[in-house]
């Protein structure tokens, strides 16, 4: 059976821990040296023009978030379209003096992780660096081949560990 020529065509929908290199790639926020965590931006800026101002020798994921089209070639994508790193984000709880607050976000009404899990994606979305650090959780966390289950463990093991998110 054919396609359907009337139908819209399916919704783009954006990453908001990406790179750079993609054109359409735009900076979501800045990294807030006090706090560690992103603060957003009120509109997007296009990642070309963000990376003119970087100064050389910095790293740019480093001080910024860019945000672009999710790929289905993504490592983090799932054989569903599902992505699998805020599924593991899901696993960090959630700091309760912050636990109802969200932060104002351009991206949220495209985000695919605001399709998958709302506004729990939110809540944890300022913690997330696209730096690894030599941190082990944090190299759980970005590796594709963790699990939730994985990171829950983990948790479970090191109860002391400084682990819960929130802006």
């Amino acid at each position: 059976m054919d396609a359907d020529p009337t139908a819209a065509p399916p919704r783009q929908t954006w990453c908001p821990s990406a790179g750079p290199e993609s054109p359409e790639s735009v900076v979501l926020g800045v990294q807030s040296a006090e706090r560690g965590q992103v603060v957003y931006l009120a509109d997007p800026i296009p990642a070309a023009q963000a990376l003119a101002m970087v100064p050389e020798g910095i790293e740019p994921r480093r001080i910024l978030r860019f945000a672009a089209h999710c790929t289905s070639g993504c490592p983090n994508n799932d054989a569903a379209g599902d992505c699998t790193l805020i599924e593991r984000m899901q696993a960090i709880p959630v700091r309760p003096e912050n636990g109802h607050s969200t932060p104002r976000c351009h991206l949220r009404s495209d985000c695919q992780w605001w399709a998958q899990v709302g506004v729990e994606a939110c809540r944890r979305c300022p913690a997330v660096v696209t730096i690894r650090t030599e941190d082990e959780f944090t190299e759980l966390v970005a590796d594709p081949a963790t699990t939730r289950a994985d990171l829950e463990a983990w948790i479970a093991k090191n109860p002391t560990a400084s682990l819960a998110v929130g802006s």
